[in-house]
């Protein structure tokens, strides 16, 4: 079945008032330095290959990931929030 891989997400929004400053962002997070701070500090797989990390980070080419059709869960996801909200709100 493989690994659920659940990615961070960055998005540049079309007609933003600051897309140059948007893509230094972009670039500063995809960064090795960053790459390498985020495995150390909060065991996120790097997204560059050659990053060091440390022994317990699984590297992304280490695993299989699971296939996710994230449309059909976003759907069920809708169907089923009221029971989830009334799960969380309850004692």
């Amino acid at each position: 079945m493989g690994n659920l891989v659940i990615p961070n997400t960055l998005s540049l929004i079309r007609g933003g008032p600051n897309p140059e400053e948007a893509k230094k962002v972009f670039d500063f997070l995809l960064s090795a330095g960053v790459q390498k701070m985020l495995a150390e500090s909060c065991a996120q797989a790097p997204l560059l290959p050659g990053i060091p990390t440390p022994e317990k980070v699984v590297r992304l080419d280490g695993i299989k990931p699971m296939k996710v059709d994230y449309g059909a869960a976003a759907a069920r996801l809708d169907r089923i929030m009221p029971k989830l909200k009334e799960w969380a709100d309850a004692p």
